[in-house]
């Protein structure tokens, strides 16, 4: 909410970045979604998927300055800066394209993401460098992304297509996929796929520890 440093900041000192304190006691996580309340903002951000979609639901509170940072630099991988591009295609669509290189080298992700409100895009190149153009690639390209004409319950969504080929991929599976903006049903179907793949295997055991390790492994 407002506006924010465009580095995440430390764990000590979260309010010197964009991080949000939060506790686990307002944090769920389960197969096929996920919640938190991020304490520094008062939002309620919330994430589910499909095979190829993820999805994103953000409540905010009412008349905030609402903002979401995409920062396409932080990875398990911290390997060489890989190359990364953002794109802004018109004021509800953000697209891009990060390259992996863990396990196999030289691959690229892309995305195309949908937004359920009209945004206004800041492209950057990395953290105190804005460019001029609706898009840019650096090592680090960031994008802020000025959400205005939110519902009345304060809630943005954004639904995000992937593909290993390219934005046009990503489109596809998107529309493919996540056609509608049920956030919630999207959320029933990754909970249903998830129980059917777990009923395959049943295990027999009175001790309740055994179980919930074999069940969240």
């Amino acid at each position: 909410v407002g506006e924010k440093p465009l580095l995440p900041g430390n764990e000590e000192h979260p309010e010197e970045g964009y991080r949000s304190r939060y506790s686990h006691e307002k944090e769920s996580a389960r197969p096929g979604y996920y919640e938190v309340w991020l304490e520094d903002d008062s939002i309620h951000a919330e994430l589910t998927a499909t095979l190829r979609t993820g999805w994103h639901r953000y409540t905010y509170p009412k008349g905030a300055d609402a903002r979401l940072i995409v920062d396409m630099s932080p990875s398990i991988h911290h390997r060489n800066h890989p190359i990364t591009k953002l794109r802004a295609l018109n004021d509800s669509v953000l697209v891009g394209m990060r390259e992996v290189r863990g396990w196999a080298p030289r691959r690229s992700i892309y995305f195309y993401a949908v937004c359920s409100s009209p945004f206004k895009a800041s492209l950057y190149a990395n953290a105190e460098q804005p460019v001029v153009e609706d898009s840019v690639t650096s090592r680090d390209a960031k994008a802020v992304l000025d959400f205005y004409d939110i519902s009345d319950n304060g809630q943005v969504m954004i639904k995000v297509g992937i593909s290993a080929v390219d934005e046009e991929g990503a489109r596809k599976n998107l529309m493919a996929e996540a056609a509608d903006w049920s956030f919630d049903t999207k959320r029933e179907l990754a909970d249903a796929a998830w129980n059917k793949k777990l009923g395959c295997i049943e295990i027999e055991t009175n001790d309740a520890e055994h179980r919930t390790i074999f069940y969240t492994s």
